[in-house]
C-alpha cells in the first residue's frame, strides 16, 4: 500500500503531536521524582543531624554510642543517593534549533515534521533512561532511610546483648 502525500503529512503531524505529549508527560514525571528526592534529602539530613547530636549525649545515654553510627550510616547513604537525581543532567526538551529547521534538504512539510518527530523520539529515549535511573535511585534512598533507624537499633541491641553497654 502506497502512502499518499496527504496521508504522509497527517501521520507526520500525529507523530509530532504524540511526541510532544510524551515529552510533556516525562517532564511532569521528572518533577515528581525530584520532589520526592528533595523530601528524602530533607528528612535524611534531619535524621543525620539528630543522630549526630545524640553523640553529644553519650555520658547520659551510652546506648546512643551504638545507635548513632548505624543511623548516621543509613541517613548518609539516603542523603547521598537521593541527591543524585537532583544533579543537572541531560534532558531532552520540546523543540529544535531554528537553524536546524531551515534546512534546504526538506522537499515537503511532511519531511520537516517527520524529521522533528524523529528528533523528539531521541529525546524521549534519553529522558526515559534518566527517569529509570532516577526512579531506581529514589527507591534505593527510601530503603536506606528506612534502614537507618533499624541499623542503629540493631547495633545497640547487639551491644546490649553482648554486654558492651
Amino acid at each position: 500500500m502506497e502512502r499518499t502525500a496527504e496521508l504522509r503529512l497527517a501521520l507526520a503531524k500525529e507523530a509530532l503531536r504524540q511526541a510532544e505529549m510524551r515529552l510533556g508527560d516525562q517532564a511532569v514525571a521528572l518533577a515528581a521524582l525530584e520532589t520526592r528526592a528533595t523530601a528524602i534529602v530533607g528528612w535524611s539530613l534531619a535524621g543525620f543531624v539528630a543522630a549526630g547530636a545524640a553523640l553529644l549525649r553519650l555520658e547520659t545515654l551510652p546506648l546512643l554510642a551504638w545507635i548513632s553510627p548505624g543511623a548516621l550510616a543509613g541517613f548518609s547513604a539516603a542523603l547521598c543517593t537521593a541527591a543524585l537525581p537532583l544533579l543537572p543532567g541531560g534532558w531532552g526538551v520540546r523543540g529544535h534549533e531554528p537553524s536546524e529547521i531551515q534546512a534546504e534538504w526538506a522537499a515537503s512539510e511532511a519531511d520537516i515534521l517527520e524529521w522533528c518527530a524523529d528528533g523528539y523520539g531521541q529525546s524521549i529515549s534519553d529522558n526515559a533512561e534518566r527517569l529509570a535511573k532516577s526512579s531506581k535511585l529514589v527507591r534505593r534512598a527510601i530503603a536506606y532511610m528506612i534502614a537507618a533507624p533499624i541499623l542503629g537499633v540493631s547495633l545497640a541491641l547487639a551491644a546490649w546483648v553482648a554486654g558492651l553497654v
